[in-house]
């Protein structure tokens, strides 16, 4: 049966393209996803519009998906090709919620998507270590061009690499690595859209 992310995965791919039927609930509760950090702890108010490649042993899957950290929030926007939103994934003071418009029950724990996000995309302290991460950083011609997650329980590390290009100062290009569960995220942004105001 599939690990609890590959369930992830394919169930909001699957549900959002409509491309057949939803593999079976993983036994058992997912593993702990890890910390997230407050949602302002990124400090750009901003909407990423973005493209999400899921690759994982089985196949291939993608979506569109909207990213957007406004006041003391961050949503994490699955766009369907039509109509609303597949689903919403909101991180606030409050904790975690969800709206969820695919049809399919979501059998995973949201926060792992907030947490490959927020590995991707926000500034991490440099006492990571009290969240449970060993955290190396390797640049290149002063360019941030990887960052790797070691787990303090000694689980495989996860690797986010960034692209060279840039789109209004964000990597056009995000890979993440989670060699424990087996998958990788490409993630591209298309469009950047700053807000105003909290």
């Amino acid at each position: 049966m599939a690990d609890p992310i590959r369930a992830l995965l394919a169930v909001i791919l699957l549900a959002l393209t409509a491309c057949g039927p939803a593999p079976e609930r993983p036994d058992g509760p997912p593993p702990d996803p890890g910390p997230l950090l407050a949602a302002d702890a990124w400090p750009a108010q901003v909407v990423l519009r973005q493209r999400v490649t899921a690759i994982w042993p089985q196949g291939t899957r993608g979506f569109d998906a909207a990213l957007q950290r406004q006041g003391d929030a961050l949503l994490l926007i699955g766009l369907a090709p039509f109509g609303p939103p597949g689903f919403v994934i909101r991180h606030g003071p409050g904790g975690v919620e969800v709206t969820n418009n695919t049809g399919e029950e979501l059998p995973f724990d949201p926060r792992f998507m907030l947490a490959d996000v927020q590995k991707a995309f926000y500034p991490w302290p440099a006492d990571a270590e009290a969240l449970g991460f060993e955290i190396t950083r390797r640049a290149v011609d002063g360019r941030l061009a990887e960052r790797v997650f070691t787990p303090a329980d000694g689980a495989s590390p996860i690797r986010v690499e960034y692209g060279e290009a840039q789109i209004d100062g964000y990597p056009r290009t995000v890979e993440l690595r989670n060699d424990r569960f087996g998958y990788r995220l490409r993630i591209e942004t298309v469009e950047v859209q700053p807000l105003d105001g909290p």
